[in-house]
């Protein structure tokens, strides 16, 4: 009996233009932002620019772009660096790469 209700209910919001507009304009809104690819690209990987790492997990770490203070996980860190680091530690993003910056570290 109420799974009934419960379906009704759900059918009945499906057909009203209200909730059906709000979510089709969600959808393109999270389309075109392509939230997931933009946000990486603008926070990690930029040439030169220093990285304090916030948090290291088993295959990589969360860095915190120095310039603009935002964070984001970054799997693209070689073995040996992340051998090295710990929390806090600076690492620099050159020709392609992350470096420890073991003197800016300290």
């Amino acid at each position: 009996m109420s799974l009934d209700l419960i379906n009704n209910l759900i059918n009945g919001l499906k057909e009203n233009d209200f909730v059906q507009n709000f979510i089709n304009e969600l959808t393109d809104a999270f389309k075109n932002n392509d939230l997931s690819n933009n946000t990486k690209d603008n926070i990690l990987k930029q040439e030169d620019v220093l990285y304090q790492v916030v948090d290291i997990f088993s295959n990589g770490a969360y860095l915190q772009n120095t310039e603009t203070n935002k964070v984001a996980k970054e799997t693209d860190i070689p073995k040996d660096v992340l051998d090295k680091i710990k929390n806090d530690s600076i690492l620099r993003f050159k020709d392609g790469q992350y470096i420890y910056e073991k003197e800016l570290t300290r």
